[in-house]
């Protein structure tokens, strides 16, 4: 099967996923807004056509030029998001790269949090779920010309129109529009905010648009949540939302954007014998759209994160793994029964600490500012240049352990919570347990 540092797969995006849900519960702080966000391509940029050989070729024919444009476009994003802070600072994100299928344009998803606090009147300032009110005729200053812009992109881009593709069995939509009225934006605890969106009878816009033969009028409870900067800058389809709760809420909207790619299995049966080769049936089951092919072959990125994460693993004393090769199997095998075992990153952090009993660095929290060597096969202190703007910062996870291995699992949330070797885990108040499992319960009492 494929391995987790083969983008586009299952365990690529897994491991993305469990990396993401590590930035955001060690950067998110409570009382600050978080967001969820999505960007669309729009398939009729001014960029996309000004490219195409002739008036007779369609965008069809050329989906490199959509993965191209999309790109800049994204970098111009993430300069605003990332370095002009238009949501102040950010402090983790997680966000990936999918693919629609109708014309395969690219989409992003966001999670982010940032550092200004989650106010009513910040929301309402950041993400606008309303039309704004047409600025007079003689207005001709730059505020009134960006509202006239807002207004006529709303048109293009910001408006739900329920049919089939989003109606449930029950039809209602899926989406939940029709959107409640509301006069000014209220945050909830436990569901999603109601943002500013005035109805008609209390001085609420419409707008009026010609489909066909028929016009139809769509009000505020028909606009999909947008930022009015973005909207007339890269002029596409956005959804800004308010990212609401605590970690479950969170961890929810993380799963979507790093759910992975689209699969589909078809099987024809000619016989009743059925021959099942599970990496064969894996890999003709992905689908790719020519806009991910082609994002592939341009070694586009699936998936950005805000930090780096280094996975760390949990094993018993003297229990590591050990590797070796047909070449060096009795070279190995013979310094293991010489009680030479080799170093990981976990008995590193054991020696470190042993050598220094004041240690108090948490192992979790050792890629933080310390740095594995791998040929040394011990931890070195990070030299950090404040002047490199550029470096991402680090931290670190541990893989997580079944309980179905009770000692194991007490020493991994032993080493979770408590600082030391694995002497002073087993030690508790000068008494020394027999094993993790009896030292974790003692703690716990």
């Amino acid at each position: 099967m494929f391995r987790k540092n083969y983008p586009g797969t299952r365990p690529y995006f897994q491991d993305m996923f469990y990396d993401a849900t590590t930035i955001m519960a060690r950067a998110r702080k409570s009382e600050n807004a978080s967001f969820m966000f999505t960007f669309t391509s729009n398939p009729h940029w001014p960029e996309i056509k000004r490219n195409l050989f002739h008036k007779k070729q369609k965008i069809v024919d050329r989906f490199d030029i959509i993965c191209r444009i999309y790109e800049d476009k994204l970098r111009h994003l993430h300069y605003l998001l990332n370095k002009k802070h238009i949501f102040g600072k950010i402090l983790g994100y997680g966000e990936s790269r999918e693919f629609q299928k109708r014309i395969g344009g690219p989409h992003l998803h966001r999670v982010f949090c940032t550092d200004i606090p989650a106010t009513p009147i910040n929301i309402e300032n950041l993400i606008w779920a309303h039309i704004p009110e047409e600025p007079p005729t003689e207005d001709k200053s730059d505020w009134a010309n960006f509202i006239r812009k807002v207004r006529e992109l709303i048109e293009h881009h910001q408006l739900h129109d329920c049919g089939d593709h989003c109606k449930k069995a029950n039809g209602k939509c899926k989406k939940g529009f029709p959107k409640p009225f509301s006069n000014i934006t209220v945050l909830h605890e436990n569901k999603p905010a109601e943002y500013k969106r005035p109805s008609p009878e209390n001085g609420g816009e419409v707008l009026k648009i010609k489909r066909g033969k028929h016009t139809i009028i769509y009000d505020n409870s028909r606009v999909v949540p947008y930022n009015p900067l973005i909207l007339v800058m890269f002029e596409c389809h956005h959804n800004l939302e308010f990212a609401y709760g605590q970690t479950d809420n969170l961890k929810y909207a993380l799963k979507y954007p790093f759910k992975g790619s689209s699969f589909s299995y078809v099987r024809s049966e000619t016989t009743g014998l059925i021959h099942v080769d599970e990496p064969l049936q894996y890999a003709r089951m992905i689908y790719r759209s020519p806009t991910e092919a082609y994002s592939r072959i341009l070694s586009y990125k699936y998936a950005f994160l805000s930090h780096v994460v280094l996975a760390l693993t949990i094993h018993l004393p003297e229990n590591q793994r050990v590797y070796f090769t047909h070449r060096t199997a009795n070279q190995t095998l013979g310094n293991i029964d010489g009680g030479d075992l080799p170093e990981t990153p976990l008995t590193s952090y054991w020696n470190l600490c042993n050598k220094d009993p004041t240690f108090s660095i948490l192992f979790e929290n050792m890629p933080e500012t310390y740095a594995f060597n791998k040929n040394t096969k011990s931890w070195k202190k990070l030299k950090i240049d404040p002047k490199n703007r550029n470096r991402k910062p680090r931290i670190g996870r541990i893989y997580t352990v079944s309980p179905r291995e009770p000692e194991k699992f007490a020493l991994y949330l032993l080493t979770k919570h408590f600082a030391g070797s694995y002497e002073t885990l087993l030690n508790v108040n000068g008494h020394v347990c027999d094993t993790f499992v009896e030292a974790g319960r003692l703690r716990v009492c």
